[in-house]
This record gives C-alpha cells, sequence and structure tokens, in this order.
C-alpha cells in the first residue's frame, strides 16, 4: 500500500502543476510603452525601435476634421484601433514600467501626454533634430545603433524622394 501511495505521489504533483488554478497565468509588464504622432519621423524612429526592443507602440493620428485616432501597435500582431478616450485604459492594460512620448506635444496632443503623467513614469523626447531624438531614444533602450539605422534609412527614403517636410 505504501508503495501504491509513493507511486501516485508523482502522478498528482503532475496533475497539481498543470491545472491552470495552481498555474501563474499573469500578463508580464512592458518595459517601455512608446507612444508618438503619425508623422515620418516620429514614426520611423518608433517602429525602428519597436522591430529591435519588441515593445509595443501607440500612435496618435489627428485627422482633417480634429478628431483623433489611437492605434496600438503591439508587435506580434496587426494594429488594434482604439477611440482615443481609451488611452488610459491601455496604459493599464499594457502596465509599462515607463512611457516615452517621441516628439513631444507636437506629435502627441497634451492631454493624453498629462494622462500618461497620471498613470506612469514618462519620458518626453522632444526636439527639432530628428537624429538626436533617435540617440536619446537609443539610449533610454540601450540600443546604441538605433540612432545609425534610423540615419541610415532616413538617407534611403531622401534617397528616394520621400521627406518628412
Amino acid at each position: 500500500m505504501k508503495s501504491l501511495r509513493l507511486a501516485l505521489l508523482p502522478l498528482l504533483a503532475v496533475l497539481l502543476a498543470s491545472c491552470s488554478a495552481f498555474r501563474r497565468e499573469g500578463r508580464t509588464q512592458a518595459e517601455t510603452l512608446l507612444v508618438t504622432g503619425n508623422y515620418l519621423d516620429c514614426r520611423l524612429l518608433c517602429e525602428l525601435a519597436q522591430y529591435r526592443t519588441k515593445q509595443p507602440v501607440i500612435l496618435f493620428s489627428t485627422d482633417l476634421d480634429g478628431s483623433t485616432q489611437m492605434f496600438f501597435l503591439p508587435t506580434p500582431q496587426k494594429p488594434d484601433i482604439n477611440p482615443a478616450d481609451k488611452f488610459g485604459d491601455l496604459i493599464t492594460f499594457v502596465n509599462p514600467k515607463r512611457v516615452v512620448i517621441v516628439g513631444g506635444a507636437a506629435a502627441v496632443p497634451e492631454k493624453y501626454i498629462e494622462v500618461a503623467k497620471s498613470l506612469s513614469t514618462v519620458h518626453i523626447i522632444d526636439g527639432n533634430d530628428p537624429s538626436k531624438c533617435a540617440k536619446e531614444l537609443g539610449f533610454l533602450l540601450n540600443q546604441k545603433r538605433l540612432h545609425r539605422d534610423f540615419d541610415d534609412f532616413k538617407a534611403r527614403m531622401n534617397d528616394r524622394g520621400i521627406s518628412a517636410n
């Protein structure tokens, strides 16, 4: 009888480990949530950073009628269009350690920056020199080549006649 109990003990341990009630199934916290506007330099920089770091991006786009749309760009999936008033809910869902606003108030409306500040640690990368912004974002994300990749893509786009102006 004792040997039967000893034989069933590993089976019981396997069953308990496989039972969903005993497994830890929490979502992991994102290191950084990148937030920017739908402008060439800002978007290119954030998408390059996302490619290298696998961190999520929120993209704001203002229509001609003044309405604002928000696009959530998780890494492995297609973009998810959300109403912009759900921005705070999305930050809470992603649960980032920090939010990086790329392009400052020129790219992201000020009211959304204030929402981000109330929910998380916020770092704003603002400036007129996109290459300097790329260096700063690369430093924040520990991606030393990000600014070189950004400058390379910008040069290739300029060679093809695509510019931010």
